[in-house]
């Protein structure tokens, strides 16, 4: 298997932003595979409050489009949890459930 084959996971957690990258090796550009803003996972991004029980709750958006429109093709791109928030609104009918985003990407041989 090569490195162009296999694909990355980023978790960002709400509130927080993050860059991702294709530099190594070189010639690579980002191909989005899939994202989702919300709540699709328990165990992730726990919320503050021990007695909560948001984190059992599913809700999100499909945030694919969006990412493929930002980042497919360029050799990094950033990512602000806020700024897919603000374009989408809250996935999650409780305002005080922690929210993550998860993308799924891998790099590619420019030109494909």
């Amino acid at each position: 298997t090569t490195q162009a084959s296999k694909y990355i996971t980023r978790i960002l957690c709400e509130g927080l932003m993050t860059y991702i990258g294709c530099f190594d090796p070189p010639n690579q550009v980002l191909q989005i595979l899939s994202g989702t803003y919300g709540r699709t996972n328990s165990h992730l991004c726990r919320s503050y409050s021990k007695f909560s029980n948001d984190d059992n709750k599913k809700c999100w958006h499909d945030v694919t489009k969006y990412l493929k429109n930002s980042c497919d093709g360029r050799i990094g791109c950033g990512m602000q949890t806020k700024k897919i928030e603000k374009d989408f609104g809250n996935p999650c009918k409780n305002k005080q459930t922690r929210k993550f985003l998860e993308v799924k990407f891998k790099c590619v041989s420019k030109g494909l």
